[in-house]
């Protein structure tokens, strides 16, 4: 048996790699130097990720404090990483960006919504890169186990379909049941 030794590259070999024309259709992520393809989302991806959406969206519509992004990759220069959060708010007080390129920072809120192929682990080493590069907190949700995890540089706090999570100092006013954020499954 032989194992398979990781390729490492760097953020410009990704670049060079997913400015291909060939890899116009694939949603390639740098994490830890290793280039990972997202998978195609199930429809309970969809459907949580849409509740999800949604209430941030409603909610900013009147509270314009920032933008709200579907699978938008982001980066830190001369890190090895180049994330796609599922949804990703950025705040106004965060830097100006060019709309036309990657971010060059990790959003104010990053949310990841497990896919059967992620583990546990995976998702909260990629929580601990956001927070650790500029995040301010991280949303995990497994959806299977209607669960959201959220992540801050000094807190970690596990909730379930009966609580309310709220937006804390990046979304202040923010509130909604975690129940909100999952489909009625009859």
């Amino acid at each position: 048996m032989s194992l398979r030794e990781k390729v490492r590259v760097s953020l410009d070999e990704f670049h060079a790699l997913t400015d291909r024309p060939e890899n116009a259709d694939h949603r390639l992520e740098l994490i830890d130097g290793e280039i990972v393809e997202k998978s195609m989302p199930k429809p309970m991806h969809g459907l949580v990720f849409h509740l999800i959406y949604i209430l941030l969206h409603t909610f900013l519509a009147k509270n314009p404090i920032g933008q709200i992004f579907a699978e938008v990759q982001f980066e830190v220069p001369g890190e090895d990483y180049a994330p796609i959060p599922d949804i990703a708010f950025v705040s106004d007080t965060q830097p100006k960006f060019d709309l036309y390129k990657n971010i060059p920072f990790m959003p104010a809120l990053a949310i990841e919504i497990q896919s059967p192929s992620q583990s546990d682990l995976e998702m909260v080493e990629k929580a601990h890169y956001y927070l650790k590069h500029g995040g301010q907190m991280v949303w995990l949700v497994y959806a299977d186990r209607q669960l959201i995890e959220v992540l801050t540089r000094t807190e970690r706090k596990l909730l379930t379909r009966d609580q309310t999570i709220d937006g804390g100092a990046v979304l202040p006013g923010f509130q909604a049941a975690v129940a909100d954020m999952f489909p009625q499954i009859p």
